[in-house]
């Protein structure tokens, strides 16, 4: 696992693109999936976030597994793990990579919107569930989930 580099971008979009059109079609409609991962997204809104974030890659031989970034204030803003590695661990690296870097931050909470495919996942992980939401996103309404999970502080460590 490393930092993300804005040479990622390419690798992470495509990873992202083929995630959510194979992994979510089990939960969302066609429709659905077009509006969130379209095959030609907003690439200068992706760099921006992935580079004023903390921003992290999990990569094997040249290849992105996963990725996720997380803000300052501990919002986990993405986690998407590649089709092909589904279940092997990476989003438990990436997630415990940023309850670290929220711990240095002296960030107790982290937040997240989780989809339907991957509440399961962040529930498993500790996170309770705050909020069933419908979001509009590109003509399209999604139910997804706000989903928080509480830190032990540094202090109490």
């Amino acid at each position: 696992m490393r930092r993300y580099r804005d040479s990622d971008l390419p690798q992470v979009l495509q990873l992202f693109y083929d995630t959510v059109h194979t992994v979510n079609a089990r939960d969302y409609a066609v429709d659905q999936l077009e509006a969130w991962a379209p095959l030609e997204p907003d690439e200068k809104r992706w760099a921006g976030f992935m580079r004023e974030n903390i921003s992290y890659v999990v990569e094997r031989d040249q290849q992105i597994l996963g990725f996720g970034d997380l803000t300052e204030k501990g919002y986990l803003h993405t986690l998407y793990v590649h089709k092909d590695y589904q279940g092997k661990g990476v989003a438990s690296t990436l997630l415990e990579t940023f309850e670290k870097e929220a711990a240095k931050l002296d960030v107790t909470t982290i937040t997240t919107e989780a989809s339907i495919t991957a509440k399961d996942f962040f529930e498993l992980k500790g996170f309770k569930c705050v909020e069933k939401r419908e979001k509009y996103l590109n003509g399209q309404v999604f139910v997804n989930y706000t989903m928080m999970k509480t830190l032990i502080p540094k202090s109490v460590k």
